[in-house]
């Protein structure tokens, strides 16, 4: 009895694991695509402006990427 409630167990062990690689997997793929959107989507903007407003535009996304990143300077 014991031993079969603990292979039982083990199994249930083993489809939880399995569920969360493939739920891992699709996370990664997710944020994957969300990083090829994203610079895409910048490819996109960087071409529809002028170089003037390209530069403007990287240097404020970089700013703000720093204090998202909690290394706001100065």
């Amino acid at each position: 009895m014991i031993a079969k409630g603990l292979i039982q167990l083990g199994e249930m062990n083993r489809e939880v694991e399995e569920a969360l690689d493939e739920h891992g997997q699709a996370m990664v793929r997710i944020l994957e695509e969300a990083d090829q959107l994203r610079l895409s989507t910048i490819k996109e903007l960087v071409n529809v402006l002028t170089p003037l407003q390209a530069v403007d535009f990287l240097v404020a996304k970089l700013q703000l990427q720093k204090m998202m990143d909690g290394r706001k300077e100065g």
